[in-house]
């Protein structure tokens, strides 16, 4: 029980450390694992020959059983042609199996191999249970005998088995596997990595010209020469706004009473319908004042108590009526029309200005640098995403795990 102890509490021997290039794990692994697989393949020539020993032997035995003569020849015909059917059945099952046992030279084909030499042992066993049941009954010794040589066989086969696993070369080719994983996802991560500095670096270029462009615009604003004549232009739209008022304000009163008489009109309903859409734009178009036959006729109307209004709303459009003359709105357009003519000069004159031409190019730059940044912080976001994806940290602590198990090293992979 001491000695039980003592082996538990041995320590086992610390690996030896040995720091290894990520591009040399290849070559590093094929060295390490040289001696191993010439050792086994070496042990593998073996067991084929002892194999093929034990082939010849089995098909010897299954001669014998054939060509064996009943201890009591005085059984009855059927027990006899039962028997036989049962040995023919059981010996050509085994040659069967025989002749597909077909040890691999090389241990690169072991495990496939051995995975198929498995299922044809347990179908071998199943299939030739009955028959193998009934010849003992007749052929004790020589059907057992059969037997022994599959079971040899079998061993055989198993005990290598057990040595290929012993070496660790049973995940042999998974570990190859591993480190060609390991090597494509470390590029794929160097790759995306250097595309990621890369945009990161593009990004801040791109922050940095927008910055020193807005930074001009602001100096750009503030040239007096367009600030004054942004101060002409807005005090102009003012007048605008205010001359505007002077057709929108009385056409706002009449609404109620123009749609009231736009169902009842024939003639003038067209004409009745633009200057409900939008009285200024009707009335620039209008340059012969047709609205004013319009408006008479609704005047009357109203008087003849053809619109149904209300007596305020009667009086209150009856009296805006009386505003909206001829002279009333030839005044308005000519004073509309040279108020906006004003604007129009100013506009030309302020899109003239060397600053303003300087300030739509860099306003203009500075559109196109954001959407540029934008796209960039895009690819940028699908870097990141990609990087993350690449995780190659499990699979590294895997492939040295196994490395270790394998060549009994504790390999450092460097990147």
């Amino acid at each position: 029980m001491l000695g039980f102890f003592k082996k538990w509490l041995k320590k086992e021997p610390e690996a030896p450390v040995e720091e290894i290039e990520l591009a040399n794990l290849h070559s590093w692994f094929d060295e390490n694992t040289k001696s191993s697989i010439e050792s086994l393949n070496a042990g593998l020539k073996e067991v084929k020959q002892r194999v093929c020993a034990d082939i010849v032997q089995a098909r010897d035995n299954i001669k014998a059983l054939n060509d064996a003569e009943l201890l009591n020849p005085d059984i009855p015909e059927r027990a006899k042609h039962f028997m036989q059917g049962n040995r023919d059945a059981y010996s050509k099952r085994v040659s069967s199996f025989l002749g597909r046992v077909n040890v691999p030279d090389d241990i690169s084909g072991f495990l496939v191999f051995h995975s198929v030499m498995q299922d044809e042992i347990k179908e071998l066993t199943q299939g030739t249970a009955r028959s193998f049941q009934i010849l003992q009954e007749f052929f004790a010794n020589e059907s057992k005998q059969v037997l022994a040589d599959v079971g040899k066989i079998s061993k055989e086969i198993d005990s290598f088995r057990q040595a290929f696993d012993a070496a660790g070369l049973d995940i042999l080719d998974s570990v190859k596997m591993r480190i060609s994983d390991l090597q494509a996802k470390h590029a794929l991560r160097s790759a995306l990595e250097k595309d990621l500095a890369e945009r990161q670096a593009e990004l801040e270029r791109l922050s940095a010209e927008v910055q020193v462009l807005k930074e001009d615009v602001g100096l750009l604003q503030k040239n007096k020469e367009l600030i004054g004549l942004k101060d002409k232009f807005n005090e102009v739209q003012s007048r605008i706004n205010a001359s505007r008022e002077r057709i929108l304000g009385p056409f706002s009163m009449l609404n109620h009473a123009l749609r009231k008489f736009e169902r009842i009109t024939y003639r003038h309903r067209v004409i009745v319908q633009e200057y409900l859409d939008s009285p200024l734009d009707a009335l620039m178009k209008d340059l012969h004042l047709g609205i004013l036959r319009a408006l008479h006729d609704m005047e009357l109307a109203i008087m003849n108590n053809r619109l149904d209004l209300k007596d305020k709303k009667r009086d209150k459009a009856l009296e805006v009526l009386k505003l909206l003359t001829k002279d009333y709105l030839g005044s308005f357009l000519t004073e509309y029309g040279q108020i906006k003519h004003e604007q129009d000069r100013i506009k030309k004159q302020i899109e003239g200005l060397d600053a303003v031409v300087l300030l739509k190019e860099k306003k203009e730059k500075i559109q196109k640098l954001e959407n540029e940044r934008v796209h960039v912080e895009r690819k940028i976001d699908l870097f990141s995403k990609e990087i993350s994806k690449a995780d190659i940290k499990e699979l590294e602590d895997k492939l040295v795990e196994n490395l270790r198990k394998i060549a009994n090293t504790k390999v450092l992979i460097k990147y």
